[in-house]
């Protein structure tokens, strides 16, 4: 796959723990309008985790443990996240537009 990608494997690993760390939480934490940046992103990175550690075991749990599969079903979550946060934006003012 590095082969292909034409990046080295450190890299990848360091885009995934990014991944893995900020977007899964992030996806759920804009829909709650915080305003302060640095608490959306704290709640972003223990959502995360949470997200991360939820998906690890239901696939423990199964008996189907795929890292692969495992990061499928959070940039799934991530996406259905961003998904929720369009519609809801459509048409609806974020409390802190309406001070």
């Amino acid at each position: 796959m590095a082969e292909v990608s034409g990046t080295s494997s450190s890299f990848r690993v360091a885009i995934v723990f990014w991944f893995m760390l900020v977007c899964p939480g992030m996806a759920f934490v804009r829909l709650l309008h915080l305003r302060g940046h640095l608490v959306e992103f704290t709640l972003a990175i223990g959502l995360s985790l949470a997200l991360d550690t939820i998906v690890a075991e239901g696939m423990v749990l199964a008996k189907r443990w795929s890292p692969e599969w495992g990061l499928v079903a959070l940039a799934v979550l991530c996406v259905v996240g961003a998904v929720i946060q369009i519609r809801t934006a459509d048409g609806v003012a974020a409390p802190r537009d309406l001070q």
